[in-house]
């Protein structure tokens, strides 16, 4: 469904996250979970994505540098909505918990084809 505010897919993230039990599920097939909500087509989907790193994984210290990053930085942030979102609730918390080498990994993206 298209349109639904944000407050609406957190609310159904985490009743899905519930009753497909992934909390429990291991940390890489969580990962994989949050990279496939974010290459969705639409940007409700990928806002399920940014909200599932934002209050799954990192709460859970699931994101961490490296890796992760590369991930991210694959093409599916199309707008400066999606940007914003997933710089201040994503990667602004892990520039403080890892500091300036996540700081100048995400730097890097800045010489990335997609403007976003």
């Amino acid at each position: 469904m298209l349109g639904v505010p944000r407050p609406v897919i957190r609310a159904g993230l985490h009743d899905w996250c519930g009753r497909e039990q992934l909390r429990e599920r291991p940390l890489g097939i969580q990962k994989d979970v949050a990279y496939g909500l974010s290459s969705g087509s639409s940007s409700e989907e990928k806002i399920a994505g940014i909200l599932y790193r934002q209050e799954i994984l990192h709460t859970a210290g699931g994101i961490r540098c490296g890796g992760d990053l590369r991930r991210i930085r694959q093409p599916f942030i199309v707008d400066w909505n999606l940007c914003d979102w997933l710089c201040v609730q994503v990667q602004g918390p892990l520039i403080e918990q890892h500091g300036m080498a996540r700081a100048r990994a995400v730097a890097s993206c800045s010489a990335a084809e997609n403007l976003w």
